[in-house]
């Protein structure tokens, strides 16, 4: 939908070529100290669509809570089109503890959530009715631990106009574009445990450094979010170039990449790589192996005891690449100390796109 002369959102009303702060819901603690959901709200002079951004479903992934303040700051509302409806973090318990997870359920805001569940579901239904359904083009923010590659995906949805819309503007970000509805399978199938949410063109973009927070990953992120923003018409002007900021692959023509799903693993396991044995994680690379070709078989890791033996030796499972290396415990901290099935790296790979997307000039 195009932004209409006056909108609101949360506690806020912001009129055609005005910019304001609001709150989208607040909750109250044991002791009845208030915590609340912040929106920012920017809606332009000019008529076009409605671009909703969000960050905090993982609240120890703030590289998307800097790239919304920071383009909120810097737009003018004169030389917007449309509007744009962002929340910096939707979970901001998790946040005032520093953890991935609301630790008042251990839960995250998943969409569309439940008005009247649990206080994560409760953050999810609000997010979803005030930012996700207004708007055309949603994002979702994550971010990854240095050494990773930035990476967006799209959605894949049953409407192939909205899937092509996707991956034009997933193209355009800048970064690298891991699992677009180009390699997909058409029409989708619905994932395990997970709702089917209205047709939208909507992807997640994780670009590198949750632990850090350094400038230049500040930066991508908010060349991504720039560019991603005038792909979708509301703003003006040329692309910035992401790979000034971070590293950036390109599949070749006519391929895409997707993550690497082990055989006999259910889909909700699927890009990882995980341990047999436990023991402290020796990456085989100083670079880590980001963003070059790694050859089946070759070795990416060892896992060593206390003791110094090597317990395991971790090779590639196909031709492939590696976008992170997790290595985190359940409350999202970072360790090379495993167990077995720990969550060692993730895995993608080159594939055949189908059509329209292979022949598809961008």
């Amino acid at each position: 939908m195009n932004n209409p002369k006056e909108l609101n959102v949360g506690n806020i009303s912001v009129k055609r070529g005005e910019k304001k702060a609001g709150v989208l819901a607040t909750y109250e603690m044991r002791d009845g100290s208030p915590v609340s959901i912040p929106v920012l709200v920017i809606n332009g002079a000019e008529e076009g669509p409605i671009f909703g951004t969000i960050c905090g479903q993982h609240a120890n992934e703030p590289l998307g809570t800097m790239a919304i303040i920071d383009t909120y700051k810097m737009l003018d509302p004169s030389e917007l089109s449309g509007a744009l409806i962002a929340s910096p973090m939707i979970t901001p318990t998790a946040f005032q503890h520093g953890w991935r997870f609301n630790p008042l359920d251990l839960d995250t805001a998943k969409f569309p959530g439940d008005p009247k569940g649990s206080i994560s579901a409760r953050m999810g239904a609000v997010v979803f009715k005030e930012i996700y359904e207004p708007s055309e083009v949603f994002i979702n923010w994550h971010s990854n631990f240095i050494p990773c590659l930035a990476w967006v995906a799209g959605a894949a949805t049953d409407d192939e106009d909205i899937n092509i819309k996707s991956y034009k503007i997933s193209m355009a970000s800048g970064m690298t574009v891991v699992g677009p509805p180009g390699v997909s399978e058409f029409p989708p199938e619905p994932r395990p445990g997970r709702p089917v949410l209205p047709p939208k063109v909507r992807f997640t973009i994780e670009p590198e450094g949750s632990n850090t927070m350094e400038r230049r990953n500040m930066r991508a992120a908010r060349k991504t979010l720039l560019n991603s923003l005038k792909a979708a018409g509301n703003v003006k002007g040329k692309m910035e170039d992401v790979s000034e900021d971070c590293f950036v692959l390109r599949a070749a023509k006519g391929k895409g990449f997707k993550g690497y799903l082990p055989p006999g693993i259910g889909a909700l396991d699927s890009n990882l790589i995980r341990a047999e044995r436990g023991g402290i994680v020796v990456k085989e690379a100083d670079d880590a192996f980001i963003g070059r070709l790694i050859e089946k078989g070759s070795v990416i890791a060892r896992i060593y005891s206390l003791s110094g033996e090597e317990r395991e030796v971790i090779k590639a499972p196909t031709d492939g690449y590696i976008w992170g290396w997790p290595l985190r415990t359940v409350y999202g901290l970072q360790t090379p100390a495993v167990y077995t099935g720990a969550e060692i790296c993730y895995w993608f790979i080159e594939t055949e796109m189908r059509e329209p997307y292979k022949s598809m000039k961008l």
